[in-house]
């Protein structure tokens, strides 16, 4: 039995955990620590090497390169962004890739050079980065965005951003902006984590703009996808989520299941309290069987994950050079989600 549980936890590790080694981040958030503890830093990529400083929940840092130790370990190479009150490290260090949550959002120079430039994400090699706003700086009207491949960019620290410091004060003004707008800029992960952000705090405004526009979502209440799962069109989505109208989800034991949409979201909202930590991480879609191609999976994750809690993995897929939610699954964490054919 218990080699049973040693597996399952690898394999659960395995799938929530980022691959550095592919796909370096620009930037990382410290995750999976306690809010009264901090992380050790390394001199070396070892839990036995010497620590040489320590990072506090939540810090952010910057991502220099990372090395796969063993078969089941990352290591990255890591230096604070900036400093804060929890944090103490003097210089660059080792820490374990399991701890963080990578990310490409943030400043950028572009082939060098240096200005406001602002990376929204990145996805399969490229990056959309903000290079101008158009209106005034506080109220912008729009975003100029250009699409340029993740290797022309380096990551940047906002003082670094600029000659003119106070040119580069625009991060708030973006993420404002895009929270308020369609998310025409979103890639999968920004997507997902936006929908999900939305929702979790009650602002069910424009939350249709998510959902694709000609084959709708697919919801499932349980860990699989079957006949009687909830599919909705975009507009059928808009009148759900303004009513209080009881859908029928299918039964959990003898127990018939009669929500609303705005009560199956509530499920998540409990979860997570308004201002909890989460995280929006890839999962493989090997176990999910589409017609359609390029479907992309993520699940939210909590920053804390003890127990086979309730998750929401959200399906997204690429239309006319945007991407949509095209299923929702509410799915206990490590639950196998089982094979179907939809769309």
């Amino acid at each position: 039995m218990k080699k049973i549980i040693l597996i399952v936890s690898f394999l659960l590790n395995a799938l929530f955990a980022q691959d550095f080694t592919k796909d370096l981040p620009f930037y990382a958030t410290l995750m999976k620590v306690d809010f009264d503890d901090v992380l050790n830093v390394r001199q070396k990529p070892s839990f036995s090497a010497k620590k040489i400083g320590y990072i506090g929940n939540w810090s952010k840092i910057d991502v220099i390169k990372c090395k796969r130790v063993t078969a089941k370990s990352i290591w990255c190479k890591v230096g604070l962004f900036d400093s804060d009150d929890i944090s103490k490290l003097p210089t660059t260090g080792w820490v374990n890739a399991k701890f963080l949550y990578g990310h490409d959002i943030g400043y950028v120079a572009i082939n060098g050079k240096k200005d406001c430039y602002y990376s929204l994400g990145c996805f399969e090699g490229k990056c959309k980065v903000v290079f101008d706003i158009i209106g005034d700086l506080r109220y912008p009207k729009a975003l100029k965005v250009k699409e340029l491949p993740k290797k022309s960019l380096k990551s940047l620290k906002a003082k670094e951003a600029s000659f003119d410091n106070d040119l580069c004060t625009i991060n708030e003004t973006i993420s404002t902006f895009i929270d308020t707008h369609k998310p025409i800029y979103a890639y999968p992960k920004n997507l997902a984590t936006l929908f999900y952000e939305k929702f979790r705090v009650q602002n069910y405004n424009n939350l249709d703009e998510f959902i694709h526009p000609t084959k709708g979502v697919l919801i499932s209440y349980f860990n699989t996808f079957g006949k009687k799962d909830i599919h909705l069109s975009k507009d059928e989505f808009k009148r759900q989520i303004k009513s209080n109208s009881k859908i029928y989800w299918g039964k959990k034991g003898d127990t018939k299941i009669n929500l609303s949409l705005k009560e199956f979201f509530k499920n998540f909202q409990d979860k997570f309290p308004p201002h909890s930590h989460y995280y929006a991480l890839r999962v493989s879609t090997k176990g999910l069987r589409f017609l359609a191609k390029n479907i992309v999976a993520y699940k939210i994750e909590p920053q804390k994950s003890n127990g086979y809690e309730r998750r929401l993995t959200i399906l997204i897929q690429k239309y006319k050079n945007r991407y949509y939610i095209v299923g929702l699954i509410y799915t206990n964490k490590g639950a196998k989600i089982w094979k179907r054919w939809f769309f």
